[in-house]
Order: C-alpha cells, then structure tokens, then sequence
C-alpha cells in the first residue's frame, strides 16, 4: 500500500493498479504524475484523482483504486481499523 497527503487529507491506497493487478510505481516511492496532480501507473501511464483513486484516463477508465483506510493518531499515519 500506499498513502498520499495532499494539503492535509490523508489517503491510503493498494499499491496495485486494477488494469494488470501490477505495482503502480517502479522505482521506489514515484507515484505521482510529472505535475503532481493525479496518481499514475508507470507501466501503462493510467492516471487516478488523488482524491478518490478513479481512474480517469487511461486503459482502466472509471476503475478505482482500492480504498485502504487510514487515520492520523499523535502524527503518526496508521491503517483504520
């Protein structure tokens, strides 16, 4: 998994893209795309909203990424339970 913090709003992710069930990234902690806008999938260039994981461009469009909850406890990130 993977978590995103855009100004604040914390979001948990499966690192794990629902078009080939591949890794999204693939080098190390490079999710983003070049303008920081929306998540991507390196290996086919899909992009997802950073707000929800929907896909909206791309080979996957309108399939989400898969929701991990997450909360902040004393400024630490953990996976909601």
């Amino acid at each position: 998994m993977f978590v995103v913090n855009r100004g604040g709003q914390i979001r948990g992710y499966l690192n794990l893209c629902p078009h080939y069930s591949s890794p999204l990234n693939i080098k190390e902690d490079e999710f983003l795309s070049s303008d920081g806008t929306a998540l991507m999938c390196r290996r086919h260039f899909a992009l997802f909203r950073l707000e929800d994981g929907m896909c909206f461009s791309g080979a996957c469009e309108g399939k989400m990424l898969d929701p991990v909850p997450v909360t902040v406890r004393d400024g630490e990130i953990e996976i909601a339970v």
